[in-house]
């Protein structure tokens, strides 16, 4: 069995006091310091498991004045915000920053990269980056448009098109890749303590983005053919969501796609 982290640890220990009734609702509990030296562990240890209790919404954080338990709130039995992620979650934001470490890549498994030999020969892009250097070649050397460079975006809209999906490449927003879309996104729709659905299972990278934010998450099972439909409505009915996070195609990690009986 996997070994506890000592942020899980620190947050179990807290959420276990709550529920036995020792440390009550509007009741500030310990300082980050004094905490850190009643278990031997770390400021940063007691910080994180604090903040995983904030996004949860077992307590909250006063500025200038610390940490208080957080009055209960009337949760249904059959449908409830998945405290089954919490524990999985709780070092996604260090898995996050050593995702792209130097590792061989025979061992950097889930990485998303190709083996050197399934990529093109290096002659072909250098001849495709020479024909391309010989064309007007102006528009690198000025800032490009906020929403990226035009042309590209007008591609994007021909493409939607033809998926039946008519927009204006004026309203059409590039970015760098998905994740930086995803917290776009997430940042212009939603605010700290927002309700967000996501699958179960779901991209660990989502699942740390929102933790981060302070985001709190709402899972809704996600079967070969796609989301439980009854238990998103219900989800959607009870908690009224901001975000539903989804991959239509392709689902990650499962690979499942949404079915047309399902997305229709």
């Amino acid at each position: 069995m996997k070994e506890k982290t000592k942020v899980q640890q620190t947050y179990e220990w807290i959420e276990d006091k709550i529920k036995q009734g020792i440390y009550l609702p509007r009741h500030k509990i310990p300082s980050i310091r004094y905490l850190s030296n009643k278990l031997s562990v770390s400021t940063f240890t007691v910080s994180s498991a604090y903040d995983q209790l904030v996004s949860t919404g077992l307590i909250r954080s006063v500025a200038g004045a610390g940490y208080f338990v957080c009055e209960p709130t009337t949760k249904t039995e059959a449908f409830d915000v998945s405290s089954a992620l919490i524990n999985d979650v709780l070092d996604t934001g260090w898995l996050m920053t050593h995702l792209f470490g130097e590792l061989p890549i025979n061992k950097a498994s889930g990485s998303g990269l190709l083996p050197n030999e399934w990529l093109l020969d290096s002659e072909v892009i250098a001849n495709a980056v020479r024909k391309v250097t010989k064309e007007d070649m102006s528009f690198i050397y000025s800032y490009g448009h906020i929403q990226g460079y035009y042309p590209l975006r007008e591609m994007f809209a021909k493409q939607l098109d033809q998926l039946g999906v008519s927009i204006n490449p004026s309203l059409v927003i590039t970015m760098p890749g998905v994740s930086s879309a995803i917290q776009t996104i997430i940042k212009t729709v939603t605010n700290a303590g927002d309700y967000v659905v996501v699958d179960d299972p779901s991209w660990f990278w989502l699942l740390g983005c929102l933790h981060q934010l302070d985001i709190k998450i709402l899972t809704v099972k996600r079967n070969s053919d796609g989301p439980d439909i009854n238990q998103l409505e219900h989800i959607f009915s009870e908690y009224k969501p901001k975000l539903y996070i989804t991959n239509s195609i392709l689902n990650n990690p499962t690979s499942y796609n949404i079915s047309s009986s399902i997305m229709y």
